[in-house]
């Protein structure tokens, strides 16, 4: 699942009934967060492998901008 599924999933066409499951609500947002994980995690591999000065300056952007979505997240 790409960035752009995720997008998706969590902003879809029509709103979403609420969960009333918690269970099933948790194992949505833990696997998302997973999923947002590996992505980043993605992304700072590529950032380490790439020579090319401006895309690592284009992957550094993506990824401090990530990063603080991400803390900012976290931190809420």
């Amino acid at each position: 699942m790409a960035l752009d599924d995720l997008i998706q999933v969590e902003i879809p066409a029509e709103p979403p009934k609420p969960e009333k499951d918690r269970l099933a609500a948790f194992q949505l947002l833990a696997t998302m967060y997973i999923k947002y994980i590996q992505i980043f995690r993605k992304l700072e591999s590529c950032y380490d492998q790439v020579v090319h000065p401006q895309k690592r300056r284009v992957l550094r952007h993506v990824l401090d901008g990530e990063g603080h979505l991400f803390l900012a997240d976290y931190a809420a």
